[in-house]
C-alpha cells in the first residue's frame, strides 16, 4: 500500500476525488478479495472543534477552515463507497457520518450528559495545550462529564454515544 496515497492537505484530494480514490480503495478492495461483503467506513468527525483547534483558534471556536475539508473528505469517502458497493457484486460498502454526530454531542452537550465540550478532562495544570495525558497530568473530577479526554480523542463516554449512534443508524 505504500506510495498509493497522496499527501493530505487542500492541494491534494481536496482538489477532486482522483486522489481519495487511488488512496482508500485499495483496503476496501484487499477487504472484498478475501470475502468481506458488507463493509462500514466511519467519517472523520469535526477536527475543527477539537479542543486543540479551539486553543490555537483566535477567539477560540471551531475552525470552519479545517471542517470544510474534513467534510470534503467524507463526502468523496462517501461517493467512493458508493461507486465500490455499485462496482463489486454481492457487495455493500456503507458510510457512517461520525461528523454529525460528533457535532450535535459538542453543540449540544447537556442533552447528552456532559457539561464540557470545549477542553479536555486530561491538562497539565493550566498550561495548554498539553496534546496528549501524561504521567504528570491533572485528571478532571469527572471524566463522563467531559466530551474530550485530551486535545484530540473523545472521551469514553463521548465514545459510548459516537459508537451507539453509529450502530443505530446502520
Amino acid at each position: 500500500m505504500a506510495g498509493l496515497c497522496e499527501p493530505y492537505g487542500d492541494k491534494g484530494w481536496a482538489r477532486g476525488r482522483s486522489g481519495l480514490t487511488r488512496c482508500q480503495s485499495y483496503p476496501q478492495l484487499l477487504l472484498h478479495s478475501k470475502g468481506a461483503r458488507r463493509i462500514t467506513f466511519i467519517g472523520v468527525g469535526p477536527l475543527g472543534c477539537i479542543p486543540l483547534a479551539r486553543i490555537i483558534s483566535l477567539f477560540g471556536g471551531c475552525q470552519e477552515y479545517v471542517n470544510n475539508i474534513v467534510m470534503k473528505f467524507n463526502n468523496a469517502a462517501n461517493q467512493l463507497l458508493q461507486a465500490l458497493s455499485t462496482r463489486l457484486s454481492n457487495s455493500t460498502f456503507i458510510f457512517s457520518d461520525a461528523y454529525t454526530i460528533v457535532l450535535e454531542i459538542i453543540d449540544n452537550p447537556h442533552k447528552y450528559g456532559f457539561d464540557d465540550s470545549k477542553t479536555p478532562c486530561c491538562t497539565v495544570g493550566v498550561i495548554r495545550p498539553t496534546f496528549t495525558c501524561l504521567p504528570m497530568s491533572s485528571l478532571c473530577k469527572d471524566r463522563r462529564k467531559y466530551v474530550f479526554w485530551d486535545e484530540f480523542h473523545p472521551s469514553d463516554a463521548a465514545n459510548e454515544i459516537i459508537a451507539y449512534q453509529i450502530m443505530s443508524n446502520l
